[in-house]
């Protein structure tokens, strides 16, 4: 795996850039078909790192762990096929809406270290002990923290109680090789505080309520899947395409599922390319404005964590655990 690794190869694989995506109405996956391949000249992604084989599994086995009441009849080779057609989905609709800006991210490049590294951040933010982490970072918003030089200042008395455990996480977790590319990163506060992302929906987050989700069972949140997505995960459990009326829930679920990895995978693209390039490639805000819009055209307020005791509750907790751990 990544965590904990330590290799020094920096191979460069490419084995994924043919496949194509599919939306949830040619779905291979949710037909019960062997994935196909055909020749293409350009990857559909905003970035090549949305189609390597070692993304969609980080990501697919994250989301089993924190969804596994509604993925765990979904096999593992049609989770990371599901992960393919969200990412899919993002990207064909950020073409279609912010084309100069989808354009502006596929020009973005990374090294092999670099990868690593953004994969690894996922798996952090997957990881119950550091989304408890997090938590203290919202605190420290709630408490006033309003820049990063007030972040940079709040989250460290905040957390200096436990600085044990830090280090350890950092020992358990994160490898040498991880530390050494995210040292070459700018400051990533700013990531944290962006207009429309963390600060905005972590700030007015009933952060108790979420400690003990996050800490578990027994006393833990409960969030009960609607039942239009209980009836999708169903049929992904027993390979069936969804019936015509479903087509546009399956493919909600797939985006629901897979926005916020995609969005820390953009950003972290965006802040390796503000280190090698010396530029602003492209702003947070700007990719942050667009997951926005897209998450509200299909229902969703992906830019709040309050908790309202309805069906919106479910899809606030596919994202905002991944907030905290961010």
């Amino acid at each position: 795996g990544v965590v904990g690794g330590d290799e020094d190869a920096e191979e460069d694989e490419d084995e994924d850039e043919g496949l194509d995506f599919r939306d949830a109405t040619s779905s291979s996956v949710l037909a019960g078909e062997a994935p196909q391949k055909r020749p293409t000249s350009t990857h559909p992604y905003l970035s090549k790192l949305f189609g390597r084989r070692k993304t969609l599994e980080v990501v697919a086995d994250n989301l089993f762990t924190a969804n596994i009441a509604l993925l765990e009849d979904v096999k593992r080779e049609d989770l990371i096929e599901i992960v393919r057609e969200g990412f899919g989905n993002i990207s064909m609709v950020l073409d279609q809406e912010q084309p100069l800006l989808a354009r502006t991210l596929r020009q973005l490049k990374t090294t092999a270290v670099e990868r690593k590294a953004m994969l690894t951040v996922l798996q952090l933010a997957a990881e119950p002990k550091v989304q408890m982490l997090g938590v203290e970072v919202a605190r420290s918003l709630q408490n006033g923290a309003a820049s990063s030089a007030e972040l940079q200042k709040a989250v460290p008395k905040r957390v200096r109680y436990r600085r044990e455990e830090i280090r350890q996480l950092r020992a358990r977790l994160a490898s040498n090789r991880f530390r050494e590319a995210w040292r070459m990163l700018p400051p990533a506060w700013d990531l944290t505080l962006g207009p429309g992302g963390t600060a905005t929906s972590l700030a007015i987050a009933p952060l108790d309520d979420w400690s003990r989700h996050l800490e578990g069972p027994p006393g833990g949140l409960v969030f009960e899947p609607p039942s239009a997505f209980l009836r999708v995960a169903q049929l992904w459990a027993n390979r069936r395409r969804p019936p015509t009326e479903m087509v546009e829930i399956a493919r909600s679920l797939t985006i629901a599922l897979t926005i916020e990895p995609f969005s820390m995978l953009l950003q972290l693209l965006l802040l390796f390319a503000k280190k090698s390039e010396a530029r602003d490639i492209a702003s947070s805000l700007e990719v942050q404005e667009a997951l926005n819009h897209l998450a509200v055209t299909l229902g969703f307020d992906r830019s709040s964590c309050e908790l309202s005791n309805s069906e919106s509750d479910y899809s606030k907790s596919l994202w905002c655990s991944w907030k905290f751990g961010a």
